[in-house]
């Protein structure tokens, strides 16, 4: 099963291309935006809904289920259109969140510790005088498509500049103020509203304007509010009211932490990134998971080839006997591309002979066998069976005779040949044992010999004789060459 795994995503690697890649990643970005949304829109209830609607569709494809999928076709367009008019507002808003995103951005919130004493205070102290307030902290994304109007002002921070911003009689005091870098950046600010009045817990428009950027951003506002002197604080979609002023400190302290990079963080990685990582990774393998259900698709070949059968591990007391396959027509399947890489002379079946035993048997040829190029699976290997008959091989002594050719100069000859071993050992098919008397040598040429010679030379090998190990042995030759007696 594992080597099955294995062959699969190899197979897949090889075929996949770039654009079945960005394929993927588009997929990705989409459904992390769908998570998103659902993750701060919608109930858990819902989401679990949508999420079992979508794995019923998935098995209804796999199934075949055509009158699921007849149901889901139709029903897909009215649900499109459904959601573009029911959640207009939020797919406006994404567009927004897309069209002011800095993926690359890496600056941190610069805000020392006076300065959030500074700010603390005169929250505070706004709140005991019921004085209307609407504070932004900007976090890491930008914010310029979300503000209109207002004054820059670019001023120290301190609280009697905030109080006599926020003075009822002060021209602007309904507007926001921008502090940035521990800084008011600017002043008189119009921000956009909510229209999510459940979650305005029975604030006005300040409530609804801090909401509304909190929204559309990953800013901190604070809202004071003028008629019954609560501190509220707007953050990721919700509106809080805090017991006391008190509680603003920690809740700005642990804002700006989470707004800054975190020393365990690879730091050449950017903040969008890290931001979110667990349902990235999560619209990721849907990503994956939905491309390879219903997008992989590779189209096929089947080519046909010849492949030369080797035989191995034969015990050296078994022979087998002729006539037997030599080779086998194998037909393969997988991509164009894949036979591109394919070299017909690098094939064969390796058939492992280990087991076999004596009279005839049956060997299976499988897939196993053949060590097909990576893309490529073998559809069909014909035959699918070797028959196959098996004997048994004896020792036995054989002469050596050498063989000799041409003649010595004219009026030498030859005295004697002695080979020296004069018999060697071999094995041979059972029933050849009485019909194999010697074993000859390579040719020895005695043309322009006039002198006694020894040489070492090699035994050829005869048809179904083995020799002790496998090679043919090297034995010694002795040529005796005299003068020819006169007559």
């Amino acid at each position: 099963m594992l080597e099955s795994i294995a062959r699969f995503f190899e197979v897949l690697a090889f075929n996949m291309r770039a654009a079945d890649i960005l394929d993927v990643l588009l997929t990705t970005v989409f459904l992390y935006a769908i998570f998103v949304w659902i993750r701060d829109r919608i109930s858990r209830v819902v989401g679990f809904g949508i999420a079992l609607i979508g794995v019923i569709y998935g098995l209804a494809h796999y199934l075949g289920l055509y009158l699921m999928l007849m149901v889901f076709r139709v029903g897909a367009v009215v649900i499109a259109l459904a959601v573009v008019v029911v959640f207009q507002d939020d797919i406006r808003r994404l567009f927004e969140k897309i069209r002011v995103m800095n993926p690359w951005k890496a600056s941190d919130p610069k805000f020392d510790q006076h300065q959030l004493e500074v700010l603390v205070e005169a929250v505070e102290r706004m709140a005991r005088g019921r004085v209307g307030a609407l504070i932004v902290l900007p976090g890491r994304e930008a914010l310029g498509v979300h503000l209109h109007g207002g004054i820059e002002a670019r001023a120290t921070l301190s609280v009697p500049l905030l109080e006599s911003i926020f003075h009822p009689k002060t021209p602007g005091h309904d507007g926001a103020v921008i502090i940035e870098d521990g800084r008011i950046d600017r002043i008189a600010v119009h921000l956009p509203l909510s229209t999510r009045h459940a979650k305005l817990n029975q604030g006005g428009t300040r409530h609804a304007a801090g909401l509304g950027l909190a929204e559309r951003s990953d800013a901190l506002v604070i809202v004071v509010s003028e008629e019954r002197g609560t501190v509220s604080v707007a953050q990721e979609h919700e509106l809080v009211v805090l017991d006391s002023a008190a509680d603003l400190g920690p809740r700005i302290e642990a804002f700006h932490a989470s707004s800054r990079e975190h020393p365990e963080e690879v730091r050449w990685l950017p903040h969008w990134l890290t931001r979110n990582f667990r349902l990235k990774i999560l619209a990721l393998l849907v990503a994956s998971t939905l491309w390879l259900f219903f997008a992989h698709r590779v189209e096929n070949v089947r080519r046909t080839y010849e492949v030369p059968i080797e035989y191995r591990g034969l015990a050296e007391q078994w022979y087998v006997e002729e006539p037997k396959p030599i080779n086998a027509r194998v037909e393969f399947t997988g991509s164009e591309r894949a036979f591109d890489n394919v070299d017909p002379a690098r094939l064969k079946l390796s058939v492992d002979l280990s087991a076999l035993s004596k009279g005839s048997q049956r060997i299976a040829l499988e897939d196993a066998q053949l060590d097909a190029p990576a893309g490529i699976s073998v559809a069909e290997i014909n035959p699918p069976v070797l028959n196959l008959t098996a004997s048994e091989m004896v020792k036995t002594k054989v002469a050596v005779r050498a063989q000799i050719n041409g003649k010595p100069l004219p009026g030498y000859e030859v005295k004697k040949v002695v080979t020296e071993p004069g018999r060697v050992q071999v094995r041979v098919p059972k029933a050849m044992a009485s019909t194999i008397r010697e074993l000859q040598t390579e040719p020895i040429s005695l043309e322009g010999l006039d002198t006694s010679k020894s040489l070492k030379v090699q035994l050829l090998p005869g048809k179904d004789i083995r020799f002790p190990g496998d090679a043919p042995p090297v034995v010694s030759v002795r040529l005796e060459i005299e003068k020819a007696a006169e007559h």
